[in-house]
């Protein structure tokens, strides 16, 4: 039928259109989420710096001229190793540094001490002020000066020779391995170096336990990485590192997530940040850190983290909003086409039986339908019968006359006008005692007086 061709039609084409509105969405999707994507913040860490300033191996390499694997910097400086600790048994013994220029120019380094302050991000300040706990006057270095050609090493050697009755616990000092910039040059000058910090522990009671500040996480984060930041205090006498297989974990429901290598020094605060870097899709973590003082008392912080993407929910969402749109419209679309052609099925339909149906005779074809004007009106047929029959009687007894109707016509009939109209109003029909008595007595004269 000419219906389910239709219909099979509009199938395929809404078919059609679903399908272009999932390739629509599998496009606007991904670039929907990355729209709504934030921009990837990352948190500060604080990464304990051993050296307190960058090293001049990567300032060396980010000034070569030459890029080429194979040619040397033109200035690179190592120093091994980046920090010092050392034990009560180990301050009589000599320490040694190994310095090596690993550039292609001779280096001309000196060995200088100072002072130094630690902040809370771990970063080691240089200072000339003189800083609790120092020992700068305890250290000698030899040899203090010297000349490095290009890819040569050289031992320095530190002695530590304490004053009496030294405070027991740390006691700190930085070795500065300094190339001083070429005397009269042009422009400015900059001298560069590395600086090692020392960790000398004096002997005597030793109390290395440090306060859990606090944990502080996001509450809530679309994705990871997330950062979780820890802060401590040195409540001890001596410094307390986590490094290497002593490194402090964040336990994330039963997720360990290390935190960085890091130093608390003597008397001073740090925060350090863990990055967890895979957290699930959905998530109501709980993320918790232990420390352990000297007396074997376990202190531990906690955080709620809350990880809900909703940046992929809305571009869900919209996804879902935008399907259902689509699949409206051509859920419209199809209907308005099955309605249109019912439509013109049922008027071809029509057509078709006009077409077969008999016409009237005397009639044009499809002129079928009776015509009304050609009708007497129905109420005016009473009037005239009574009017016939009143001339009918009057006619007997009336002369003849020119105007007047010859013997069995029908004298002519006056139609009253209808109520409302006046334009064709005739003189009024006489009252029908009017008419008796005209049917009884003589006849009226004609309009010539007779």
């Amino acid at each position: 039928m000419p219906g389910s061709i239709v219909g099979c039609r509009g199938s395929r084409r809404t078919g059609r259109t679903i399908l272009g509105s999932l390739l629509l969405l599998a496009f606007l999707l991904p670039a929907g989420a990355a729209f709504l994507l934030p921009a990837g913040a990352t948190s500060s860490t604080g990464v304990y710096a051993t050296s307190g300033m960058p090293s001049a191996t990567g300032v060396a390499e980010a000034a070569a001229t030459d890029n080429s694997p194979a040619a040397a910097p033109a200035f690179s400086l190592s120093v091994s190793p980046t920090r010092m600790t050392i034990s009560p048994e180990d301050i009589d013994s000599d320490q040694k540094f190994i310095v090596t220029n690993r550039g292609a120019q001779p280096l001309e380094v000196e060995v200088k001490r100072a002072d130094f302050t630690t902040g809370e991000d771990g970063v080691i300040n240089l200072t000339r002020e003189r800083t609790p706990y120092s020992a700068t006057d305890w250290m000698t270095v030899s040899p203090a000066r010297f000349r490095l050609e290009p890819g040569a090493r050289q031992s320095v050697v530190s002695r530590i020779a304490m004053p009496e009755d030294p405070e027991p616990g740390d006691h700190h000092v930085a070795l500065i391995f300094m190339v001083p910039a070429p005397a009269g040059g042009k422009g400015f000058q900059l001298s560069r170096g590395i600086a090692t910090p020392l960790y000398i522990t004096v002997p005597g009671p030793v109390d290395d336990s440090i306060r859990l500040a606090g944990l502080a996480a996001p509450s809530f984060a679309l994705r990871g990485p997330v950062g979780i930041t820890a802060s401590f205090s040195s409540t001890g006498t001596v410094h307390r590192d986590y490094r290497g297989t002593g490194v402090l974990t964040v336990s994330i429901d039963g997720q360990q997530v290390p935190f960085p290598d890091f130093t608390i020094s003597r008397d001073t605060e740090r925060t350090v940040t863990a990055r967890w870097e895979d957290p699930p899709l959905f998530c109501v973590c709980h993320a918790e850190v232990a420390v352990t003082h000297a007396d074997g008392m376990v202190q531990t912080s906690r955080s709620t983290i809350v990880i809900f993407p909703v940046h992929l929910a809305a571009a869900a969402l919209a996804g879902i909003a935008i399907l259902s749109l689509l699949l409206l419209l051509a859920r419209r679309h199809y209907r308005a086409r099955v309605r249109a052609a019912a439509r013109a099925l049922r008027e071809s339909e029509d057509r078709k039986a006009d077409a077969g149906r008999p016409s009237a005779p005397g009639r044009p074809d499809g002129a079928n339908q009776p015509d009304t004007a050609d009708q007497p009106d129905v109420t005016d047929q009473p009037v005239a019968a009574s009017r016939s029959g009143s001339a009918s009687a009057a006619s007997s007894a009336s002369p003849p006359d020119s105007e007047t109707p010859a013997a069995g016509e029908n004298p002519p009939i006056t139609v009253p006008p209808q109520r409302g109209s006046e334009l064709d109003a005739g003189p009024p029909d006489p009252p029908a005692d009017a008419v008796g008595k005209r049917q009884s007595g003589s006849s009226a004269p004609g309009r010539d007086g007779r």
